[in-house]
């Protein structure tokens, strides 16, 4: 994690005078406590699937990240539309069976409390980083962002302080963590524009299919089967966001 938020917050931060917009205290505000929610539910949720199966944390986590600025934008007065209302709970399901892990893959392990915990508190903490980005002005480029990475880079290194622990990551998976960093950070970008051209309640469900994006690399990187619960997943996605565009 501290590669990946490092390297995140280097290419933010050399692109955002180039991108332009205005650095408003405000917006860098809300970025950094949005930032620090979503770095908090990143390491709760990579410390529940250290502990727990995988089974448990991903749908936990994901369907909460999407209910929770979902719930928000109809808070708010957002109003998505029939259909959207019908694609919702589509694109729920599709996070459930899409972070179903294969028959093989799946472990013996059984959740405890704290799996279940971890999970939710990792949902929340992604949620919450969601309604943030809705949050800053339309007028601040990607600052918002570069200040998310810069207090997540903050917050890791005050973890590995506080744990003594020195990072190594090894030569082997150097190169795997930085593409993950700048992924991830193209991401968190891509979402903070999406804000600013849709609803809060649409944006958020939809970012949270990303584990479609897992099965397709799992298929093709690690040569694992595709189920019928991921045909399944696909069908429901796919219906969510036909939903979502014609509302």
């Amino acid at each position: 994690m501290f590669v990946t938020q490092t390297c995140g917050f280097v290419l933010v931060a050399a692109a955002a005078p180039f991108v332009g917009g205005e650095l408003l205290l405000r917006d860098l505000r809300i970025g950094a406590l949005g930032g620090l929610s979503g770095v908090l539910g990143l390491l709760c949720f990579y410390h529940a699937l250290a502990i727990g199966p995988m089974s448990v944390a991903a749908p936990f986590s994901a369907v909460l990240s999407a209910i929770v600025p979902f719930a928000t934008g109809l808070v708010l007065g957002e109003q998505p539309g029939r259909s959207a209302l019908l694609g919702a709970p589509l694109a729920l399901v599709a996070v459930v069976l899409f972070s179903r892990p294969t028959t093989s893959a799946r472990g013996h392990e059984h959740a405890g409390v704290s799996v279940v915990a971890l999970s939710v508190a990792a949902g929340l903490g992604f949620g919450f980083f969601f309604v943030a980005l809705d949050k800053v002005g339309d007028d601040s480029g990607i600052w918002p962002v570069v200040a998310a990475r810069g207090i997540a880079v903050v917050a890791i290194v005050a973890a590995l302080l506080a744990t003594r622990t020195r990072p190594s990551i090894g030569r082997s998976n150097a190169s795997t963590t930085v593409g993950a960093g700048i992924f991830d950070t193209l991401a968190n970008v891509f979402v903070l524009l999406a804000n600013r051209y849709g609803l809060l309640s649409i944006v958020a469900v939809v970012s949270s299919l990303y584990p479609a994006a897992t099965v397709v690399l799992a298929q093709s990187v690690l040569h694992e089967r595709f189920t019928r619960v991921h045909a399944a997943a696909s069908v429901a996605a796919l219906g969510a966001v036909v939903a979502f565009a014609l509302a």
